[in-house]
């Protein structure tokens, strides 16, 4: 994978580095994104704290948003990075179950995004998923 975009992020245990990445349906290429309790929030998840979901791959990014998949269906979804990330939250798993599948991360202060391409997200037949990201024309 190609680094476009490096963040580092603190934890209380270690430092760690890595990129940060959310996808979405439309293009929101210098947007400011402001915090709220995502729409597509699972029953068991955090439903009060308000954030911008991001992960450090897009395949990470995939299995926060749509876990099973539909079976030889393809999505395409905008990938965007945090121009300037604050407020970054690494969440428990009583605040998002599947965190150590998708090593979901929060940002809970207003982001601006850059938009860096797109990820065509494609389940076979036996819902094994492939992501083929493709950089926007400069």
């Amino acid at each position: 994978m190609r680094n476009f975009c490096i963040f580092v992020l603190f934890d209380n245990q270690n430092c760690t580095m890595t990129e940060l990445f959310h996808l979405s349906t439309e293009n929101h290429n210098g947007e400011i994104f402001f915090p709220r309790v995502p729409k597509t929030a699972a029953e068991n998840e955090d439903t009060i704290t308000p954030r911008i979901c991001f992960a450090p791959s897009f395949e990470k990014c995939v299995l926060a948003i749509n876990p099973a998949g539909d079976c030889c269906a393809e999505y395409i979804y905008f990938v965007h990075v945090p121009v300037d990330a604050k407020g970054i939250h690494i969440p428990t798993e009583a605040e998002v179950p599947d965190v150590d599948d998708t090593d979901e991360v929060w940002i809970c202060s207003p982001v601006e995004l850059k938009c860096i391409g797109k990820a065509v997200v494609t389940y076979s037949m036996l819902q094994d998923m492939t992501v083929e990201f493709v950089p926007l024309s400069a």
